[in-house]
């Protein structure tokens, strides 16, 4: 990710921007206060990298969100990161059916975190989607409680109806039939004929066609689905 896609969509690119790379599965508990318990595994600064404190409001961040007590978690959080920006985030992993996501079945994955210039607040970036549109039946709260930030944000009743709701807002805006499939029919057509004829792909005609015909299905389920889990 360069520091112009960063100027570009942040407004700013002085902060310290974080590749998370998949070691283990992690769910942001508290590991200790040493920086290396954190970085560069599964931390790996892509900016600032040189400075010797460059992990420090990473540290806190995860601090705060292991430590802050239940009553006052909610607002400590505002002051870290977008609340309901990073509820909604997660939610639409969940309308996707996203199973290697914020809240993957094997911890954390598939994200960079920023780390704003000269002030302790976080944003995260989704990358990688590959693992979407696993099955249209998919858990409302799938995994929330997996990770110690969701469980501990979505224990609060108004941060879990406001995720619940993003979910019911991404599948009836987007991911159903009538917004989705066409973009979906658009995209197959335009790669059908390679794929077909590509004799060096790791799959055969009929397991491709069958994709597809996959993913028609979690798109047409999903919002259903979703609905009748509320």
């Amino acid at each position: 990710m360069s520091k112009q896609f960063l100027e570009a969509r942040l407004g700013e690119k002085s902060g310290t921007l974080y590749d998370f790379e998949w070691i283990f599965p992690y769910d942001l508990s508290w590991q200790r206060p040493q920086a290396s318990a954190y970085v560069p595994l599964p931390f790996q600064p892509e900016t600032n990298e040189e400075k010797p404190d460059v992990a420090a409001g990473l540290v806190a961040f995860v601090r705060a969100i292991n430590e802050t007590p239940d009553a006052s978690f909610v607002a400590t959080m505002e002051s870290w990161l977008d609340v309901n920006r990073f509820l909604t985030h997660v939610a639409v992993e969940n309308a996707l059916a996203e199973a290697d996501g914020i809240v993957g079945d094997h911890g954390l994955n598939n994200f960079y975190l920023y780390e704003y210039g000269a002030k302790n607040r976080f944003v995260f970036v989704p990358w990688d989607k590959d693992s979407t549109f696993r099955r249209g039946d998919w858990p409302l709260y799938r995994n929330l409680d997996d990770n110690v930030l969701t469980r501990r944000l979505t224990a609060h009743p108004a941060q879990r109806q406001l995720y619940a709701d993003a979910v019911l807002r991404a599948v009836t805006s987007f991911v159903n039939p009538g917004w989705l499939t066409p973009q979906l029919e658009t995209a197959y057509q335009q790669v059908r004929l390679a794929a077909q004829s590509d004799t060096r792909k790791p799959y055969t005609n009929a397991q491709f066609e069958a994709a597809v015909g996959g993913v028609r299905g979690v798109i047409a389920a999903r919002e259903g689905d979703v609905r009748s889990q509320r």
